[in-house]
């Protein structure tokens, strides 16, 4: 019983995943499963609540994976009870995935009733949040939390929820206590026969320090990860790569490098490693190096959109735009899908000073990206990729064309299309209002950008200048020092600064200015000076 259970359940996974009606194919299979599941033990429908309560131990639940993973495990055969419990948990994920809630809360509390544990109790949380159940959702990762301490990525998406609550000191206090001695195996000496828990633990933490802007105590945490990482191929070059591309915002080349390095020393045809590696080898003005790293990650993962982005990037900034172009186009052959491989072509276009071409390239990426399906990183977000990224591309183009009309009507198709919450639309918002020389406007729309979108380093940088040019200086260095802590190797924002000490001939400050310049952009120790620079959400 317990094979033809993961039989279904892994069928129904590979179903789900079709573009046409794979959704409700998957349902199809799991629904017989159940039914031969209820024939067998001669039980009613555990969705309409009959049945026996019962729950199995999480060992034998197979709870210690990570949620929302395969149903289908090749290194021990599940019991009947936890093929049961990992059917339900299937089932109720792609019936939340429908939009039918009440059917997946039954799918989840059958899944619990059959001993799936903390997977079930995570996908069933995030259903009570989206429906506003706030308190019930909290509830649910408590009781997962009580039946499983050792469940990192149930202890992730707990930290994950009071984040989008808006409770960062609620979310570090979970890390905490999941790390506290006690609470978590691993945790009390990172000594144990299954380290990988902890590594995902501690990068799961890294990576909420590293959205709340604390990039130092990240990196701590993901090399933490990564050195306890021994027991997990998968978690150990996760943890490499995350640190590695903090050491690339940190400029500090040679160390990203040592770390993508690390990583692909255990997993050597690891895509986003090889493309890390790329970019650190680039930055140190290795280019032929680098252009190989590129070559090896795009013929991994052909579909790896950044990976051809930074390629091209590259390119483009050593001036080969025709190899660039070639870079784009066989990029654009594999993942038409992915926004931002487009958007970075249009941009090759504009500074080429081919406007005409340019634009064509973002109408095509728009009807692309619309029809077709989309790739990673190629999702909406805020300005990030997608329709409303194409958008406040093409609104960015008018505007350094002085076309001032044209860019608001894009800006507000952005908008409609999901890109105004963004802080980057904000942005553009607050520079076209300045261009009509409506200066409250613009600071107004930074400062409801800054409310909806606080960690968008460039909107306080762009208010800093606008501070200084109405000589409120306290104000514009407070704006100017908020967006280097969320992004300490921000050239743009020292160059403004030191514009405002240098008009105001503080040499102090600007000795000191000067000092943490040199922090941020400490010499490599090979001495490569003006390697290629890239966009920061290329490795991200």
């Amino acid at each position: 019983l317990s094979r033809l259970l993961q039989l279904y359940s892994g069928w129904a996974s590979l179903e789900a995943r079709a573009r046409h009606g794979g959704v409700e194919r998957a349902l199809a299979l799991l629904g017989e499963g159940a039914a031969l599941l209820h024939e067998e033990q001669g039980e009613g429908r555990e969705e309409q609540g009959e049945g026996p309560l019962t729950a199995a131990p999480p060992e034998a639940a197979g709870g210690s994976g990570a949620a929302g993973g395969s149903p289908l495990s090749e290194a021990a055969p599940l019991s009947p009870l936890s093929a049961a419990g990992h059917l339900f948990q299937c089932r109720g994920a792609l019936l939340h995935r429908a939009g039918r809630l009440e059917a997946a809360r039954a799918a989840y509390r059958s899944a619990v009733r059959h001993g799936c544990g903390a997977p079930a109790f995570v996908g069933w949380a995030l259903l009570e949040e989206e429906a506003g159940e706030h308190g019930e959702a909290a509830g649910l990762f408590s009781r997962g939390a009580d039946l499983e301490p050792e469940h990192a990525p149930l202890h992730n998406a707990h930290a994950a929820f009071a984040e989008r609550r808006g409770d960062t000191d609620g979310a570090r206090s979970i890390f905490r206590a999941a790390c506290r001695p006690g609470a978590c195996g691993q945790a009390r000496s990172f000594v144990g026969p299954d380290l990988s828990r902890c590594s995902a633990l501690l990068h799961g933490w890294g990576q909420f320090e590293q959205r709340a802007g604390y990039e130092r105590r990240a990196a701590v945490l993901f090399e933490r990860a990564a050195r306890l990482g021994r027991g997990c191929a998968d978690d150990c070059a996760r943890a490499w790569h995350a640190l590695g591309s903090v050491r690339l915002r940190q400029r500090r080349w040679d160390d990203a490098l040592e770390a993508f390095e690390r990583g692909l020393a255990g997993s050597p045809r690891s895509s986003p490693l090889l493309l890390g590696a790329g970019l650190a080898r680039a930055s140190l003005q290795q280019h032929e190096p680098a252009r190989e790293l590129f070559r090896r990650a795009v013929a991994e993962e052909p579909r790896h959109g950044r990976a051809w982005r930074a390629w091209g990037v590259m390119e483009a900034r050593l001036g080969e735009v025709e190899q660039a172009r070639r870079v784009y186009s066989d990029g654009l052959r594999s993942c038409r899908g992915h926004a931002p491989l487009w958007q970075a072509a249009a941009r090759l276009e504009k500074e080429a000073g081919e406007a005409d071409r340019a634009r064509r390239m973002l109408r095509a990426g728009l009807r692309d990206c619309s029809a077709g399906e989309r790739v990673e990183g190629a999702g909406g977000g805020g300005g990030g990729g997608g329709d409303d990224g194409l958008l406040l591309s093409w609104a960015a183009l008018e505007l350094g064309e002085g076309r001032l009309a044209q860019a608001q009507q894009l800006l507000e198709r952005a908008r409609a299309a999901g890109g105004g919450g963004g802080g980057r639309t904000h942005q553009l918002q607050a520079v076209l209002l300045a261009r009509q020389g409506l200066g409250a406007d613009a600071r107004a729309a930074l400062r409801e950008g800054l409310r909806a979108a606080p960690g968008h380093a460039p909107l306080h940088t762009l208010l800093g200048s606008m501070l200084d040019a109405d000589n409120d200086v306290e104000g514009a260095r407070a704006a100017f020092r908020e967006a280097l802590r969320l992004h300490p190797g921000d050239g743009r924002t020292f160059h403004a600064w030191a514009r405002l000490e240098a008009r105001l001939l503080n040499w102090e400050g600007l000795r000191l200015l000067n000092e943490q310049a040199q922090q941020a952009f400490p010499p490599s120790r090979g001495g490569a000076v003006g390697g290629v620079s890239f966009p920061d959400d290329v490795v991200v």
